[in-house]
């Protein structure tokens, strides 16, 4: 996918907004993001509402505007949520000349800027990706390394990011990283090495990485040890594709069934940052005692177990009036 570098591309106005300036650091990063972000659109899968929105400023930003634009008024911001954080900063930044709608110093207009840059270039990528299950190991990988790329655009933001994702490195531990097996981002010769490197000793075990094995060559299957195939049968996914030349895996039963189930995995957190800010908003509404509020959640949590998500409106009728027949 080309970027057209010209002027007209890179940072000039653009109907009643205001792309990003982007540099010759920048470029690279634009690129893949309008890419991810362009076929997450057109997959098979539709984009929820937010994230759609993001999608869509992000794309603007990068001056790649998508067919239409619906703008919508900005959302509250929660501390539960960042993208929502981002979803406002896009906005602040794309309006920030219409001096009808922002008044920003200078300090102001500089932060939200470097804010918004890390958003566009690093963020939105990474997070409309981030529940794929099966990509979740690799795109780990590449975000370190494109945090220790960015340092040439933001040296102090760059590090900073980085240095939180090295406390937080879930998906490469030797366990998770098998997820990778069924990333269609990850070439055969890759999977092939993984699988090699299943006999190695592992040591103690560790719920996460281990951050001094990251450099900007390190691969995969620098992570993989003889637990690696525990997250397999943890997921009941039979490994008779091992046996298999890579190349064969997609033509083998239980390797399919496997990247089924990870389609099926949730590995983010944002259903429970919505479940949070759902709670905090209704939390005092009912009651304030906190007997009866721990009551009501124990109403709720037994009704959740009575009551499938799957029950129709009628199932759901009977169910409620059962005991006035």
């Amino acid at each position: 996918m080309s970027f057209d570098t010209t002027a007209s591309n890179t940072g000039a106005r653009k109907e009643h907004y205001d792309c990003l300036n982007l540099d010759e650091n920048a470029l690279q990063f634009a690129e893949n993001t309008l890419e991810s972000l362009t076929t997450t659109l057109s997959g098979e899968n539709q984009v929820r509402d937010d994230y759609e929105e993001l999608i869509n400023l992000t794309m603007i930003v990068l001056n790649k505007s998508p067919a239409k634009i619906h703008w919508r008024a900005p959302g509250p911001i929660d501390h539960a949520c960042w993208m929502a954080k981002l979803l406002y900063a896009l906005k602040t930044f794309l309006f920030r000349n219409n001096l009808q709608a922002f008044k920003l110093t200078n300090g102001e207009e500089k932060q939200i800027v470097r804010f918004v840059s890390f958003g566009a270039l690093i963020y939105a990528k990474i997070w409309i990706e981030a529940p794929l299950a099966a990509d979740t190991p690799i795109n780990y990988l590449l975000l370190w390394k494109n945090l220790r790329l960015y340092e040439a655009i933001d040296s102090e933001i760059g590090k900073a990011a980085r240095g939180a994702l090295e406390r937080h490195l879930w998906y490469l531990s030797d366990e998770l990283v098998a997820l990778a097996l069924f990333s269609e981002n990850l070439s055969d010769s890759d999977k092939q090495a993984i699988f090699q490197k299943m006999n190695s000793d592992g040591g103690n075990r560790s719920v996460r990485g281990d951050s001094a094995k990251l450099t900007s060559e390190v691969t995969l299957e620098a992570f993989v040890t003889q637990r690696t195939l525990k997250s397999l049968s943890a997921l009941d996914i039979k490994d008779s594709f091992l046996e298999l030349p890579t190349d064969t895996w997609n033509d083998n039963d239980d390797y399919l069934q496997g990247k089924n189930c990870l389609k099926k995995l949730r590995v983010v957190n944002d259903t429970a940052e919505r479940g949070v800010k759902l709670f905090e908003d209704y939390n005092t509404i009912l009651t304030k005692n906190e007997d009866e509020k721990q009551f009501l959640l124990h109403v709720v949590e037994e009704n959740r177990k009575i009551v499938s998500t799957e029950t129709s409106k009628k199932e759901l009728t009977n169910i409620v009036f059962k005991d006035y027949d």
